[in-house]
């Protein structure tokens, strides 16, 4: 278990989340165990969580990055990706698989505090060569 984060219990993670999240209670309490189990490198990494719109899950998923940001313990679990179903497939239902990437080169860029991909990222290239 990584000592600097030993520390950090899933009530402290479930309260973090409370604080930014009404409702959800069930929800929160098991994506406190997972977020523990992930930063004390106990099990699996990812988390899926499936529902209809408007449910809470990106609100719940900004409320970890939050979490993440705040203890600099955890700076290594920062980088996070947040895919909606809407990313996945374009208009045809169909995957998009240049829009995922362009989803997370924004998001990517949006970290680095970019406005705009690098020269020779994958979307500059991908927008030369009449991909977008």
């Amino acid at each position: 278990m990584d000592s600097m984060n030993a520390s950090l219990m899933p009530q402290d993670i479930y309260d973090h989340l409370a604080s930014r999240v009404l409702g959800q209670e069930a929800a929160l309490r098991a994506i406190s165990v997972a977020v523990y189990k992930h930063v004390n490198r106990i099990g699996g990494a990812r988390i899926l969580m499936i529902g209809n719109s408007g449910t809470g899950k990106t609100t719940i998923m900004k409320a970890i990055e939050e979490l993440y940001s705040s203890r600099e313990s955890l700076a290594a679990f920062r980088a996070m990706t947040i895919m909606n179903a809407r990313t996945l497939l374009n208009e045809a239902g169909d995957v998009d698989t240049f829009g995922i990437f362009r989803s997370l080169e924004s998001r990517v860029a949006a970290m680095l505090g970019e406005k705009r991909p690098p020269p020779g990222s994958a979307l500059a290239d991908g927008k030369r060569h009449g991909l977008s």
